[in-house]
């Protein structure tokens, strides 16, 4: 999620210096991921008051990362394929 917060920065202009307090807000609330940042209901995020473009970019970052996961193959450890697995 950093390197994603970072990478949004760059697109939109921002340095890693204006974007790191961001960084630290979300690590902080233990969103470390876009699957954790999509779950979250539209006023949970507003509580973080991040600049609208950088949310906007989020939420459409993890659509499309919902949409490559939801057509790509199953894990190897996905639920149908756990019964042969030894530890």
């Amino acid at each position: 999620m950093e390197e994603v917060l970072f990478q949004i920065g760059a697109e939109l202009g921002r340095s890693r210096e204006e974007i790191e307090p961001i960084v630290k807000l979300l690590k902080e609330h233990w969103i470390d991921s876009l699957e954790i940042w999509k779950r979250l209901p539209a006023e949970s995020k507003k509580v973080f008051k991040l600049p609208l473009m950088l949310e906007l970019r989020l939420d459409q970052l993890s659509a499309t990362e919902t949409k490559i996961n939801a057509t790509s193959s199953p894990s190897p450890l996905s639920a149908g394929n756990c019964k042969n697995f030894k530890p």
